[in-house]
């Protein structure tokens, strides 16, 4: 039976615009599209939820929360028992590309089927938004890595986390950074021109401006020798509560095959020095068979995990880092 945001009977339960199931007897649990007001009780959800497994994780910042609301929401939805909160997911939507997280159920709602079930209708809602291929990343634990692995989903790789030092130096930038926020035509065209080039199925200039609305990122088009040869998107806002060293995560990455890995890494320091001085370390996220990423870029592997997807992605090699949490 085909899920949409107006109607849906799950079970000989007819609800609008909310999903119901029933996990038990005496249990009853509904599904429903998130809201703003929501993100206050969903922030204590996922600390819930994940302080077990992370134990230095706290609570995520009211401004990140409402970024990744904002990013899809026909991909971010809630399970309730009542009136308590069950369960979260968020959806975001890079044009034909999809991606799910963060995921969440409370302990004590655990085991029952709401993650899978919260999973199903988040990729419904991206995919009736138009994103052909999606995928999550998760931790490299058991308990995490066994929910997605019971999904069955086809495309499953290994990814490496790591930190590289922000050495402090000249905030002076030459005219091979364009940034999206002072020149915003300029970049723009010239990330078109990229994009052209390389014929891949992003669509992320919408979500750079979500970065700026929301104060959490920067980003930059890579030009040499005339030509746009890379696009950077940073987050710099912290994510946590209790974040207090200055880092950015390289959330996306994406070069052209002829530009040095180590080229890329000197044109994210530049942008942080200019954007962020005060950062001092740089995240990235990459796939093991990419791990001369990591090595080129002078970082520490500080992390495991996997990557899955809902189907192959063609495009994913040593030419792309994602960092999303």
């Amino acid at each position: 039976m085909r899920l949409h945001a107006g109607a849906e009977m799950i079970n000989l339960f007819c609800v609008r615009p909310s999903f119901i199931h029933r996990v038990s007897r005496s249990v009853v649990i509904t599904l429903r599209p998130m809201t703003a007001a929501d993100l206050g009780a969903v922030a204590g959800l996922l600390l819930r939820a994940f302080l077990p497994l992370q134990p230095r994780f706290s609570l995520p910042r009211s401004a990140f929360l409402q970024l990744c609301m904002d990013d899809a929401p026909a991909g971010a939805w809630v399970a309730e028992q009542g009136r308590e909160l069950a369960g979260a997911v968020f959806g975001h939507n890079w044009g034909r590309i999809g991606w799910i997280g963060p995921l969440a159920v409370s302990p004590r709602h655990q085991r029952h089927g709401i993650g899978s079930r919260l999973y199903r209708v988040a990729v419904q809602g991206l995919n009736e938004s138009g994103c052909a291929i999606i995928g999550l990343d998760a931790e490299d634990h058991v308990g995490i890595t066994g929910f997605y692995q019971r999904l069955a989903l086809p495309f499953s790789v290994g990814t490496l986390d790591g930190c590289k030092a922000v050495r402090p130096g000249s905030s002076d930038v030459d005219d091979l950074l364009i940034f999206s926020r002072s020149q915003e035509a300029l970049f723009s065209d010239e990330w078109s021109a990229l994009q052209r080039s390389l014929a891949r199925p992003f669509d992320l200039l919408p979500y750079v401006q979500r970065l700026h609305q929301h104060g959490l990122g920067e980003s930059a088009v890579v030009m040499q020798e005339g030509c746009a040869k890379a696009l950077m998107i940073l987050q710099t806002g912290p994510k946590l509560v209790n974040d207090r060293a200055a880092a950015a995560r390289l959330q996306m990455c994406w070069h052209a095959p002829d530009m040095e890995k180590r080229a890329v890494f000197a044109a994210a320091e530049r942008l942080l020095r200019a954007r962020y001085p005060a950062c001092r370390y740089l995240y990235v996220r990459t796939i093991e068979d990419a791990s001369e990423w990591l090595v080129e870029g002078q970082c520490q592997v500080i992390r495991r995990g996997r990557r899955w997807a809902t189907r192959t992605p063609e495009f994913l090699n040593d030419r792309y880092v994602w960092f999303w949490e």
